[in-house]
């Protein structure tokens, strides 16, 4: 017997190819978005982590410092004081290859000597003539780098090529090639430039200082001893701390991708729920007949369950590959985001785990599962005379349309109370939206009812009959229009949501960008990453700038990152003369008071964010590293800012030059008398910069632009998962659609056979459509601003720490409107094709 009903499911689904096809591609969609965000997650993170190993190797442990770095002199004391064997200085720092392909290579300042125990570069390195270690010792700007990167930038052994490093050109000559046959080591080397240590001081500008000291140490090592004779300003810290910081750094960012992409797969449950009702529908009186002659209420259940699985695997198989296909370009954006908001990063490679085609499975199935047990459910429940009433399912909703109401403000109030319960984990937060959904999704049948009430009177006075026909279709046949206009309403709200909160997002930056730039020029040296000033240069420059005619004043600012204990202390020192650009947060000093005591070296700013993350007030201390161990500062201020969700400690410039000893500059902030001679002092100031630094001068107005142009690269990945989310809609309202043309044969028959022709019939459909597109699009409008609201002062205040002001944007709800209304009618034309070439007679004909 149940293979019997087996086969009459696969029987039924290759009579209905297109409705079948159709829950595929929607499962197939949703599944694709997951697993292509999981990729682009996973492949960023594994970059990331071997970008760590191939600057940390094998190394334990690492002494650290503050800037300017640690005095090299210290390696010796640890190599003779401490009898560590297994140590070795090391310099890294970012430089730019500035060739006919642009790339970011990691510097690696190495003493081959003591670099065995952690990186075996050595032992592949490869050069004509074999590799020669006195010039890589001796011979100004030798490096070494991968064959296979030399290669496809070009660069054989032997010839120079041009880095730049803080702005200024470095001539570097390839000594020697590294290849090696492990392809792991391969990937590894693939970004690296390495060099003698003097070489890499000489390009950093650094004599005298390297960056840390790597260490291989076992737990029977005395740490106590080592760090009593380190300096103040150095620290003993374990080598995987940084890469832990790293993933600290971008987890919020990473959540919320993939808490975006889920929505593409909730829309794709709708469909999958639509197609399985309709396949129960449609098989009413089999399904009658069956139970009828003895067919249990579980073969019936499992019948739908079966074919529900054989669509749900084919459509997660069909995803995955998809998915893998997406996430070659999603990983681009996701990327540049990264290397824009957190620290430089190359992704060479895309990673494929087996835990994410794992996951893609797990959720295909899963959505599947979920969706198809209602509608199996269903086909059980009633007996076989009842069954056989072709218009129970109808009849059903209608009934339960208080219920249904009910569980909508059970729902909706379960939603609101999981959002206000005070917790910074972001997964609770994205859990408490889907009762949300859930609720506008079951009031959608009563608001469908409402509605066609309502117009049905001005359908028929615009259109004549035909208009109240379309009207009363979708009233008359809510089991297939209500899972069709939500799974629309939802993906338009979403829509809605996502595009108020980046608009409203994007016009907080923008009047906070024209409130914080309030000079006239910008300097500073190029960057890596974009929100992160730490390019420097020498002091010298900014008096020569002071001194040039129309310059009226400057403000002067220094930045730099600090990794202490994990956490990232991401410091801005600033010697400010225009006092009025901060907005601060929750104090009752007035400003100009704040900014006395800033001057004064009472005590430092912090961010919003920073004080978000840290739980930090006015009036609270905060611990900082210094060249002279840990200080504690006051807190006497707390402002806005939206450059980094990491959160900025601001002091004063000469405070933080007295407990860092760092006299260098990251960017000018320059006042001038008269703004028409503006062009002359930007020339001018290139000038003062002189020929060999790359010194980049913008205008206000530039700097602003540049700024909103980085802001809106950050978000253009959320506009494709909106997309995406509403092509899976799309095909919700067109399998609706088929499912009402098939269901409705019969009566279409009898409306053709007295008369209606095709015209009259395509009328129809597309009001049809039109009125549930538009009826979607009401329903997204509230939604769509609740979900705006709950991103806006929950979701990216407890992932950012941002204040963010909430904007009506009449412009989204319009074209929410107009994208529901023209999504429904584009998927209206192939089924008012369908109906209106459908002989009248075959659709009378009974079975």
């Amino acid at each position: 017997m149940k293979a019997n009903l087996f086969k009459s499911g696969i029987n039924y689904s290759i009579k209905n190819p297109w409705q079948t096809l159709l829950s595929i591609i929607g499962i197939m969609l949703g599944v694709a978005v997951v697993i292509s965000i999981d990729i682009a997650n996973q492949s960023a993170y594994k970059a990331f982590e071997l970008s760590m190993e191939s600057v940390s190797g094998k190394a334990t442990h690492q002494i650290i410092s503050n800037p300017p770095g640690l005095a090299d002199s210290l390696f010796r004391i640890i190599k003779t004081e401490q009898y560590i064997p297994k140590a070795a200085p090391v310099i890294e720092k970012f430089v730019g290859y500035k060739g006919d392909i642009p790339r970011t290579f990691t510097l690696i300042g190495i003493d081959p000597f003591h670099e065995a125990p952690f990186r075996d570069y050595t032992a592949d390195f490869r050069a004509i003539g074999g590799f020669d270690i006195a010039a890589f010792l001796t011979k100004k700007g030798a490096v070494v780098m991968s064959e296979f990167t030399a290669r496809s930038l070009n660069i054989n052994p032997g010839e120079n090529f041009l880095v730049e490093s803080d702005g200024k050109p470095k001539e570097l000559f390839l000594l020697a090639t590294i290849k090696t046959d492990n392809e792991k080591q391969a990937k590894i080397i693939e970004n690296l430039l390495i060099c003698d240590i003097s070489n890499a001081q000489d390009i950093a500008e650094s004599q005298g200082f390297i960056s840390r000291i790597d260490l291989i140490l076992d737990d029977s090592f005395d740490f106590e001893n080592l760090e009593a004779i380190l300096p103040e300003s150095a620290r003993l810290q374990k080598s995987d701390t940084r890469s832990e910081t790293g993933k600290q750094m971008t987890e919020s960012f990473r959540i919320n991708l993939t808490a975006m992409s889920l929505l593409a797969l909730i829309v794709g449950m709708f469909l999958i729920y639509n197609t399985m009702t309709f396949s129960v529908v449609r098989r009413q009186k089999l399904i009658g007949l069956l139970r009828s002659i003895g067919v249990t209420r579980k073969e019936v259940f499992q019948l739908i369950i079966f074919e529900a699985l054989a669509v749900g695997f084919i459509g997660t198989a069909l995803g995955i590959a998809a998915g893998i296909f997406l996430g070659t370009g999603i990983i681009n954006l996701v990327t540049k985001t990264i290397n824009d908001m957190y620290f430089v990063l190359q992704v060479q490679e895309i990673s494929i785990t087996p835990f994410s085609i794992f996951k893609g499975f797990a959720l295909g199935i899963s959505a599947t599962l979920i969706s198809a047990y209602k509608p199996a459910s269903d086909a059980t429940k009633v007996a076989p005379r009842t069954v056989l009433i072709r218009s129970q399912s109808e009849s059903d909703i209608v009934v339960k349309f208080k219920k249904y109401l009910i569980y909508a403000v059970i729902f909706g109030f379960a939603g609101f109370l999981i959002l206000l319960l005070d917790s910074k984990n972001i997964y609770f937060s994205y859990l408490g939206i889907a009762p949300i959904i859930l609720a506008f999704a079951l009031v959608t049948p009563a608001f469908l009812v409402v509605s066609m009430k309502l117009l049905s009177p001005f359908m028929k006075r615009l259109f004549g009959s035909i208009g109240k026909m379309a009207a009363r279709g979708i009233s008359t046949q809510l089991s297939r229009t209500t899972i069709a206009v939500a799974a629309l309403s939802i993906s338009v709200s979403a829509a809605i949501g996502v595009g108020t909160m980046v608009s409203s997002f994007r016009h907080t930056v923008v009047e906070w960008l024209n409130m914080r730039l309030k000079a006239d020029i910008y300097a500073s040296v190029p960057t890596m990453v974009s929100r992160f000033n730490d390019g420097a240069f020498d002091y010298e420059i900014a008096d020569r700038v002071s001194q040039i005619d129309g310059v009226k004043g400057m403000n002067l600012y220094r930045e730099y990152q600090i990794n202490h204990e994990g956490n990232i202390k991401h410091i801005l020192a600033a010697r400010v003369q225009n006092f009025n650009y901060e907005t601060f947060k929750d104090n009752e000093v007035p400003n100009n008071i704040l900014w006395d005591k800033f001057n004064t070296k009472e005590g430092v700013f912090v961010s919003e964010s920073y004080s978000f993350k840290n739980s930090t007030k006015i009036g609270d201390s905060i611990d900082l590293p210094t060249n002279f161990g840990l200080k504690r500062l006051a807190v006497i201020g707390i402002f806005i800012d939206y450059s980094s969700d990491i959160g900025l400690i601001m002091m004063e410039l000469s405070t933080y030059r007295r407990y860092y000893n760092d006299s260098l500059l990251s960017g000018l902030a320059v006042f001038v008398k008269d703004k028409s001679q503006i062009d002359r002092i930007m020339d001018e100031i290139r000038i003062a910069a002189g020929e060999d630094l790359n010194f980049i001068v913008r205008s206000n107005r530039l700097l602003i632009d540049s700024s909103v142009e980085i802001f809106d690269r950050t978000f253009l990945i959320t506009n494709v998962l909106q997309l995406l989310a509403i092509v899976v809609a799309f095909i919700g309202i067109l399998s609706a659609l088929m499912a009402l043309q098939l269901e409705k044969a019969r009566e279409l028959g009898v409306l053709r056979a007295i008369g209606m022709i095709p015209a009259q019939l395509w009328k129809m459909v597309i009001l049809q459509t039109g009125l549930m597109g538009l009826i979607a699009g009401i329903l997204a409008l509230p939604l769509g601003n609740i979900l705006a609201y709950i991103l806006i002062h929950i979701i990216n205040r407890r992932s950012f720490g941002w204040s963010i002001d909430f904007y009506f944007i009449p412009e989204y709800a319009f074209q929410g409107v107009l994208v529901a209304i023209f999504a429904a009618v584009l998927a209206g034309i192939y089924p008012a094709y369908k109906m209106s070439k459908s002989s009248p007679a075959i659709a009378l004909r009974e079975e």
